[in-house]
């Protein structure tokens, strides 16, 4: 099939290369942490996410080896867009209202938390395997946030480095490129559900979080002629069992 034919055409790049098969779409998470477990036994350096919307016209792996290994720092990369736009490779959440952004300066960036975007972040391989690698309970959103407040890394462990230069297509690996789909809005507020329930840092501001995200919703609906993809997606991450049950491969 595709994927096999892309692993054949960079195999010879590369010391091994190995195409792991899930049975159903797993989602972001549980599809890495599959990934990962064909590797399990190996010694490696460094684990790197990378979605396939993504290119890396340069690739050198020793200024991130050199930092990761100082303090187990995730390291990061600007993106730049297709259009020639240069957008920084770390985003920041709201705790107030659960949007991303950009990193924020001065005063208001204690009210946002910053994390690695997750089309590109390396870790050391001790770091993933300390903390079962992403949280499965999350399908799509929020598992590289989950993973800093895991691990209780600041932000100056996030560390954007120079060895490398992303082209970063968004929004092809969520079917969102052009228009958010009913299956993005929902996970996405799904996953902020299941976030900031997960971590007492967050729970202080669900009281603010959900009223927006529910103002949100609405109007969605109104936009997307009666779509209800984000308030239903609220609902199911605020009901979600929490729960860290150590299951295989990731945090479950």
């Amino acid at each position: 099939d595709r994927l096999s034919r892309v692993v054949g055409d960079h195999a010879s790049r590369f010391a091994e290369c190995i195409l792991t098969v899930a049975s159903a779409n797993e989602g972001y998470a549980a599809g890495n942490n599959l990934a990962y477990s064909a590797l399990r036994g190996q010694r490696l350096g460094m684990v790197f996410v990378m979605n396939p919307d993504i290119r890396l016209p340069k690739c050198d792996f020793a200024d991130a080896l050199a930092a990761a290994g100082r303090s187990d720092a995730v390291v990061v990369a600007d993106e730049e867009r297709e259009s020639g736009e240069i957008l920084s490779g770390i985003g920041a959440l709201s705790l107030l209202s659960g949007r991303s952004s950009a990193p924020r300066r001065g005063v208001m960036r204690h009210l946002y938390r910053e994390y690695p975007k997750g089309h590109f972040f390396g870790v050391t391989q001790r770091l993933w395997d300390r903390g079962s690698g992403l949280d499965e309970r999350f399908f799509l959103y929020c598992e590289e946030v989950d993973l800093v407040l895991r691990h209780g890394l600041p932000a100056s462990q996030l560390h954007v480095s120079s060895g490398f230069r992303v082209i970063h297509t968004g929004g092809l690996t969520t079917g969102s490129a052009r228009r958010k789909s009913d299956t993005t809005r929902f996970h996405a507020n799904r996953s902020r559900g299941i976030l900031y329930r997960s971590h007492p840092g967050l729970r202080w501001f669900l009281p603010v979080m959900v009223p927006f995200r529910v103002a949100l919703g609405i109007m969605d609906a109104v936009a997307a002629g009666g779509s209800t993809a984000t308030l239903s997606g609220l609902v199911a991450g605020l009901r979600d069992p929490i729960s860290r049950i150590q299951s295989g491969g990731g945090v479950r």
